[in-house]
């Protein structure tokens, strides 16, 4: 895993604790939980997981090629 992937994923955990903490502090406040606290947070992850997919198709298509090429030899 690259170092910039490693970054992404942290700044992604630091970005849900801080919406966990802000919606935990509404609920003990009883009040109500603005979707604007948490959609921002719950899109990223989705971006970071398809992102991740991505990543990993290439690397895959990047092995076949790879391997198919390798079985001429």
């Amino acid at each position: 895993m690259s170092t910039t992937s490693l970054r992404r994923d942290h700044e992604l955990i630091e970005k849900v604790i801080k919406a966990m903490q802000s919606t935990i502090q509404l609920l003990n406040d009883k009040k109500q939980i603005s979707e604007s606290i948490l959609l921002p947070v719950i899109e990223e992850s989705q971006l970071n997981e398809l992102e991740k997919s991505r990543q990993h198709c290439e690397e895959l298509a990047e092995n076949l090629t790879h391997d198919v090429s390798n079985q001429g030899n």
